[in-house]
């Protein structure tokens, strides 16, 4: 899917590369650092590469990672640390589940997420905070995640570095009542984040040819009841001027 959508449309999910570029550009002036949690093979890290001072992408899945790391050599690009492990809110190695071979992007540590899936093997996530120390990250601008419905675990590992740095945070939110690791109400979501943040959804008016974006606010649009998954962009209030609703910005 990465791939044809990149040969359709020049990239994939254009809107949301172009929306994090301009937040970089405008909070940032393309000095922050951009965490890329569930990088796949690289292209929000490498897209990312020219607007941030340095990126840290984390990605445990070996087939994936051989891929991303040849781009990042071919392209010659020097400011992409790849950590070859997951994140969650423990230090373990727990069972990943593979994608099949026609669509690279939805491999989960969340059992029966995709019915296609299958067993790989046990592959390693640490907490969040404690990789982020280790690799001697002192601050954190904006993160992307995207990791097939392993987010509350993710979330719950950066809950200092949340707290320290009050990033602005891009994330695939995938809800499912019936499936223990989702976040199961708005109050659970808010709860993983600090005080004042607010949350925007991308809109399906999205332009997947353009890179046209339009976010809403997340009232009346985010349930907990039913199968969901929503593209959502939580902010600290005192950055939302840094926020564009549409875009991109020239």
């Amino acid at each position: 899917m990465v791939d044809l959508h990149i040969l359709y449309y020049g990239a994939y999910e254009k809107p949301i590369l172009y929306f994090l570029r301009d937040v970089m550009k405008s909070a940032y002036a393309d000095q922050g650092i951009f965490l890329d949690i569930g990088a796949n093979t690289g292209q929000h890290s490498i897209f990312m590469s020219r607007y941030a001072k340095e990126i840290h992408a984390f990605e445990p899945w070996d087939p994936v990672l051989r891929r991303f790391r040849r781009m990042v050599k071919e392209n010659h690009i020097e400011n992409i640390v790849i950590h070859p492990y997951g994140l969650g809110d423990e230090n373990s190695k727990k069972p990943f589940f593979k994608p099949p071979d026609n669509n690279l992007a939805t491999g989960s540590f969340v059992e029966g997420f995709m019915a296609n899936n299958s067993y790989e093997n046990e592959l390693e996530i640490q907490i969040g905070d404690d990789a982020l120390k280790r690799a001697r990250v002192s601050s954190v601008s904006i993160i992307k995640m995207d990791i097939e419905g392993f987010e509350k675990p993710a979330l719950k590992g950066l809950h200092q570095t949340l707290e320290r740095n009050r990033p602005i945070v891009e994330f695939e939110l995938n809800i499912d009542p019936k499936r223990p690791v989702s976040i199961k109400s708005k109050n659970e979501l808010a709860a993983l984040f600090p005080e004042k943040y607010e949350f925007l959804v991308f809109s399906e008016k999205e332009d997947l040819s353009t890179g046209a974006y339009f976010l809403e606010v997340s009232d009346g649009i985010l349930r907990f009841d039913r199968v969901q998954q929503h593209n959502v962009v939580a902010y600290p209030i005192e950055k939302k001027i840094h926020i564009p609703v549409t875009g991109p910005r020239p």
